[in-house]
């Protein structure tokens, strides 16, 4: 998860500077966003960054892959597969020991460090990758995110000089 984590860095970097401007927290129990659905109240599974499942198997002591997971209102992209899912549902999800059980909202996106570099010193910041998780099976639409200049002197992150900025993405998805 250690390469994951740096690749994810610059989403994770957007998600603590929104936060910090919204007071809005980066993993909130799923009932923050479905208030009025009393499914939502699990207290073992979480969304982070706004537009992402998490739902780990943490009974290890038994030898449990496996495990029950409420599945948002909305289209979800399984993280590992692609496999599209419809919320809201309850649903039992199988996954080996070394995958957490993560869901993609659809609409969403992420931004990723593009060689996912182990240390922030070593990473090439000049290119990013965008997965987009359209919210359609075809045709154009549109996400947004908001990407920031996050130099950061600590993290050795160089400072792009370029203001925080708003985008909206026109993504395509051909037919297949």
């Amino acid at each position: 998860y250690l390469h994951t984590r740096y690749s994810l860095l610059p989403t994770i970097l957007a998600g603590g500077a929104e936060a910090s401007a919204s007071g809005f927290p980066i993993a909130a129990r799923c009932d923050l966003f479905w208030p009025t659905l009393p499914s939502s109240r699990a207290r073992d599974q979480y969304i982070w960054l706004n537009d992402t499942l998490v739902a780990p198997i943490s009974d290890s002591a038994h030898n449990l892959t496996s495990r029950n997971v409420w599945i948002p209102p909305g289209e979800w992209h399984d993280a590992w597969n692609g496999t599209v899912v419809r919320g809201p549902r309850s649903m039992s999800v199988t996954q080996p020991y070394e995958r957490i059980p993560l869901w993609h909202r659809a609409g969403g996106l992420l931004v990723l460090a593009h060689d996912g570099a182990m240390r922030t010193d070593e990473q090439d910041w000049s290119t990013l990758t965008v997965e987009a998780y359209p919210a359609f099976g075809f045709g154009v639409g549109q996400a947004k995110i908001v990407l920031h200049d996050v130099a950061s002197p600590t993290l050795d992150i160089p400072s792009t000089g370029a203001p925080s900025t708003k985008r909206d993405v026109p993504v395509y998805i051909p037919p297949t």
